[in-house]
């Protein structure tokens, strides 16, 4: 069976704690809340949630309670309790309502740019911190930026994860090891989504996303 990964960011005001480049990917709180009525109810799809900013506790989590849904919230553990994002307490209460707690490295690094020591921080280490904070095993990360390649897919699956999630767009087998997902931008809107998630797999563009993506597990 074939599911559908849709990725949240930060939700409501940017203010000044949003770098330039993560406002492509900040929605308003009444923009999000219109996409979820979208996805509400949809057989096959997922909600992920990264990069762990305070909104996901102040607006995501409560709008997903609202309607009976869950997520799976990938959180940079180095960056807890700073100015914009959650804080540990946080983390473990989300954890404790029932939601998904996967990593997202330990401070919002591409993966591929790192040597082989601060990389096994980025996906061991992390972790295992995690798993102390929550108190339950962490078996889900996401790729910052998307970004991994063959070495960062071997850390991976050393460090022990049952479930990788990249940015690929496009669907996956539910059972699959490595997930494509498709991020919902600031421009995104109910009836882009709706058409994004009546993509069929033969596509163009899908087909397309199907290419790079083999390209990029080889490189």
């Amino acid at each position: 069976m074939k599911v559908a990964n849709v990725t949240f960011h930060g939700i409501g005001n940017t203010g000044t704690d949003v770098c330039a480049e993560e406002r492509d990917v900040w929605l308003r709180e009444a923009q999000f809340k219109a996409v979820l009525e979208v996805i509400r109810g949809r057989v096959g799809v997922c909600i992920t949630v990264d990069d762990g900013n305070a909104s996901d506790m102040e607006i995501v989590a409560p709008a997903l309670r609202e309607r009976n849904m869950g997520a799976s919230f990938f959180v940079p553990v180095g960056l807890l309790g700073q100015s914009g994002y959650m804080s540990k307490s946080d983390v473990r209460q989300l954890a404790e309502a029932g939601f998904v707690i996967g990593s997202h490295g330990m401070k919002h690094l591409d993966w591929r740019k790192l040597n082989d020591d601060d990389l096994r921080c980025e996906v061991h280490d992390s972790r295992q911190i995690l798993e102390q904070m929550i108190g339950r095993s962490v078996r889900e990360a996401s790729c910052p930026f998307g970004s991994y390649d063959l070495r960062v897919l071997r850390f991976l699956k050393q460090a022990g994860y049952r479930r990788v999630y990249t940015s690929d767009r496009g669907s996956a087998s539910r059972q699959a090891w490595l997930q494509a997902r498709n991020t919902i931008s600031a421009w995104d809107d109910p009836v882009s989504v709706e058409k994004m998630l009546s993509k069929g797999p033969l596509s163009p563009d899908l087909i397309m996303c199907r290419i790079k993506t083999a390209i990029k597990r080889l490189r």
